[in-house]
């Protein structure tokens, strides 16, 4: 969750990164059931335009939110992106989450079915051109460690990486969601039957054949926006069965609450994700969330679903380095340096080789670009934050909100006095900032 700036002048709202969802979600003023602590007020903005246009989401759980399009220039950190599209909500369902007031699509935006020719609000970033690279990247903290994270528009910060490891990259094969290929699944080291639970195509695994003995690759979704990693009922049944003590209450799996402890006999212990030949881990301790009714027994991190693939979620995220690489449609991951001490995210230098062939390093001379970085506010108690990941039940703090939306006015004021003139209505250039295909860049997937 970080602070961000709609309209002209500019109004704040506690925004959501969701790199599973592509549109850009705010309550509208007019909604007074719907959800969040500050509602848009688009009558109140010289840079508003309306659409008019219906549009509705339903997500998994059946909740449902509907309402009207409209456009505003939006202000995240140094970055102004003109005329994005808005969905505005006039209605929703209950249950949705009062501490965010809205949410910022990161998929692709063909991912969207009801609103045609949605572009995200980074695909509008490089489009117009307000980011040298057409990456992102993310560090999720977690609360043990002082909570918060750091969100990179147009960079990557190898500074969060794992000292002696490289960005690992594996293509995007479904450009919709960030949808990947997992090949294996270990449990303390020990490789897991997928199963037949995955849908699968046929294609062949480079980790020697553990899925099923077919070494057939799992199709994998990266999603900021859920807090769990989901998989096949199998595949959940695969892993609890090697974790001692792990049990079935109902319908989801649970663990023992003492495994959270360091210096347990599962210390060390980890579920790993085989993507491109590496292992990318999840501590078991990370996997042990709220408590359940039976003492000592608490949820899990992973569960399971009917769905024939993999949702990786923030349990996975918050001990691994992300990078969402748009221009070249595929994921970076490396392990995430935990011990790594604050980085003022504003203007945050990147090498270019860092992107080209995922090396920390980087030699004299070689070209150097900035890159616009979201501090994500945290603070949350330990349980609050496993139980509810990233953007639920945040203890915000006042002051630190306040100095960012502060920072945001001061920068929104250098704007032109009539920012409206800039405006350009989605679709009057279309193409704008297309990459073209097929650069004669290193692709990698780094030792």
């Amino acid at each position: 969750m970080a602070i961000m700036m709609i309209g002209t002048p500019p109004q704040a709202f506690k925004i959501d990164f969701d790199t599973g969802s592509s549109q850009f979600i705010i309550s509208a003023k007019d909604c007074t059931e719907c959800s969040g602590t500050t509602h848009y007020d688009s009558s109140a903005s010289k840079t508003f335009r309306a659409n008019g246009k219906p549009w509705m989401i339903t997500y998994g759980d059946q909740s449902h939110a509907e309402g009207i399009l409209g456009h505003d220039q939006i202000l995240i950190d140094n970055i102004r992106v003109k005329n994005q599209q808005l969905a505005l909500v006039t209605s929703e369902s209950a249950g949705f989450d009062d501490t965010i007031d809205g949410i910022m699509g990161l998929a692709f935006g063909t991912l969207s079915t009801s609103i045609a020719s949605t572009k995200t609000v980074f695909e509008n970033m490089m489009a117009q051109k307000v980011v040298e690279k057409g990456v992102f990247s993310f560090y999720l903290g977690k609360a043990s460690l002082n909570g918060g994270g750091e969100v990179i528009f147009g960079g990557v910060d190898m500074r969060r990486v794992e000292e002696g490891h490289k960005l690992t990259y594996t293509p995007v094969t479904k450009a919709k969601y960030w949808q990947i290929d997992v090949e294996n699944v270990y449990v303390d080291g020990k490789v897991v039957v997928v199963g037949s639970g995955a849908k699968n195509k046929g294609k062949k695994g480079s980790g020697g054949g553990g899925n099923g003995g077919g070494g057939k690759k799992l199709e994998a979704i990266m999603d900021t926006g859920t807090t769990l990693m989901i998989v096949p009922e199998k595949l959940a049944n695969s892993i609890h069965r090697k974790i001692k003590g792990a049990q079935e209450l109902g319908t989801s799996w649970a663990l023992p609450c003492k495994l959270a402890s360091s210096g347990t006999h599962s210390a060390g212990a980890k579920v790993e994700l085989e993507i491109e030949g590496k292992r990318f881990g999840i501590p078991f301790e990370d996997l042990v969330r709220e408590e359940t009714d039976v003492a000592g027994v608490c949820y899990s991190g992973i569960q399971s679903s009917s769905a024939g693939f993999m949702i990786i979620g923030d349990v996975f995220i918050k001990n691994n380095y992300v990078v969402f690489d748009q221009e070249k449609r595929r994921v970076g991951i490396a392990p995430l340096k935990l011990e790594v001490k604050h980085v003022p995210p504003t203007f945050t230098e990147v090498e270019e080789s860092d992107l080209r062939n995922g090396s920390g390093g980087g030699g004299d001379g070689e070209e150097q670009f900035q890159a616009a970085g979201v501090e994500l506010n945290g603070g949350e108690s330990e349980q609050e934050e496993d139980e509810q990941g990233q953007v639920e039940e945040y203890d915000v703090d006042d002051a630190a909100l306040q100095g960012q939306y502060d920072s945001q006015i001061e920068k929104q004021e250098e704007w032109s006095a009539d920012p409206s003139e800039e405006l350009e209505f989605e679709g009057e250039e279309e193409g704008e900032g297309e990459e073209e295909e097929g650069e004669d860049e290193e692709e990698d997937t780094t030792e």
